[in-house]
Parts: structure tokens; C-alpha cells; sequence
């Protein structure tokens, strides 16, 4: 048919059928069918798919539990046989290593600190250890320790620092001492002039201090080496 006689055989047919509102309990039977309709269509599909879903599903849950019980177990087995290696030697830094991750396994954290307290006494110019207990000692609010060790980190280590200077500026930022968070994004500015993060992240806390011309400045900056940077202009509204 033409298009005219097609679009008034449709439109008859609507105005037929169309009812502004039905009644409120055709609308709750219509929508009852909708739903079983809907979900037995999906348990259909899955018992056409696998037809022991039901059994599987109850087998998975049972094995999760199973499986997360004995990693449990077996954390608390490597606890076990490392506290007995140590009580052997004390100074053996591998079986601290090994315990503090089994201490991680399960949520422990003030039991891994410890173990990497011991770990730096026993390597103090290890970086890497030196990290890991700052990220413990994040987890656990002690900025104040956490500072102390990215200090001597960068004490230590005048090399691939950045992430170090950054890290230190953002718990600083916690212990709202705005001054030395700048002064270490600035630290990393030095390094690289082409951080558009950091200098977003000096325009941040520079707002903090009011210093709002400073806040816009480094906004400006990182649309000009980056015109799509949408936080830039966040920063700057």
C-alpha cells in the first residue's frame, strides 16, 4: 500500500486501541505477568543451557566457602611454622617477609607493620621494605610514620623519586599541612615540567590556602600543554 494509506490504517488502529489509564488492578495483573514471564524466560533459558544449574550453583557457594576456609587454614599455617623458624633465628628476613604476608592474607595489618619493623631494623637501606611498610602504615592512619619513612627513602635514595615526593604530598595534604605538600609537588615540577597531575594536584591544594590566582595559574598551565584535560578545567570553574 502507499504510504498515506498505511499511515491511516496505523493511526485508526492505534486510536482504537489506546487507553489513556487503565484501571490500577489491570495494571498490577499486567505487570504480575510481565515479571513471571520475564524471570521464567530466564530460569527457561539457563535450564535449557545447563540443566543442573540449581545443583551447580549450590556446589559453588559450598566450594567458596571450602576454598576460602582452608586459605585461611593455610595462613595460619605459614604463621605458625614461620613464628617456630624465628624462635630458631631471629634474624632470618625471609621468614618475616612470609609471615608478614600471610598476616596480610588475613586483614592483620598491625601484625604485618611488625613484621617489616623487624625487616627494616634488620636492612635499613632496603627501599622496597621501606615502602611496604609505609603503605602498612597508611593502612593503619599513622601518617606520622608514614612520613618518617618516605624521609629517609628520599634520604637514601636520590633516584626515581617522584612517586616518593607524591605519595608524601598527599598524606600531607591529611595532616592538612599544605606548605609541605606544595613543596613536595614542586619537588616533582623540578623533575618534570610536563606533569599535568601534579601541577592539577598543586592547584588543589593551593585552593585549600586560598591562593586562588596560584590554583588558576597551574589550571592554565595544564590546559595549554593539554586542551582536553577536563579536570584542568574543573580546577580552574
Amino acid at each position: 500500500m502507499p504510504f498515506s494509506k498505511r499511515y491511516a490504517l496505523v493511526k485508526g488502529l492505534i486510536q482504537q486501541q489506546y487507553e489513556s489509564r487503565s484501571k490500577w488492578k489491570t495494571r498490577v495483573f499486567l505487570l504480575v505477568i510481565y515479571c513471571v514471564t520475564l524471570l521464567g524466560g530466564m530460569v527457561g533459558t539457563l535450564q535449557a543451557i545447563t540443566p543442573s544449574w540449581v545443583r551447580l550453583l549450590t556446589n559453588y557457594s559450598k566450594n567458596s566457602q571450602q576454598i576460602l576456609e582452608q586459605s585461611r587454614k593455610n595462613r595460619q599455617q605459614q604463621i605458625e611454622f614461620t613464628t617456630a623458624a624465628l624462635r630458631t633465628n631471629p634474624n632470618d628476613v625471609n621468614a618475616y617477609i612470609k609471615r608478614s604476608r600471610a598476616r596480610l592474607g588475613l586483614y592483620d595489618y598491625k601484625g604485618a607493620l611488625a613484621d617489616y619493623d623487624q625487616i627494616v631494623r634488620l636492612k635499613p637501606h632496603d627501599i622496597e621494605s621501606r615502602m611496604t611498610r609505609a603503605n602498612f602504615r597508611n593502612r593503619l592512619k599513622d601518617y606520622k610514620g608514614e612520613i618518617q619513612d618516605y624521609n629517609e627513602i628520599l634520604r637514601l635514595n636520590s633516584k626515581n623519586v617522584s612517586g616518593v615526593y607524591y605519595q608524601r604530598a598527599q598524606v600531607l595534604n591529611l595532616l592538612e599541612d599544605y606548605k609541605g605538600a606544595i613543596a613536595d609537588y614542586n619537588e616533582i615540577i623540578k623533575l618534570n615540567t610536563k606533569d599535568t597531575y601534579t601541577y592539577i594536584s598543586r592547584g588543589y591544594t593551593r585552593q585549600k590556602l586560598q591562593d586562588y590566582k596560584g590554583a588558576i595559574a597551574d589550571a592554565n598551565y595544564v590546559i595549554q600543554l593539554n586542551p582536553k584535560e577536563a579536570e584542568a578545567y574543573i580546577l580552574r570553574n
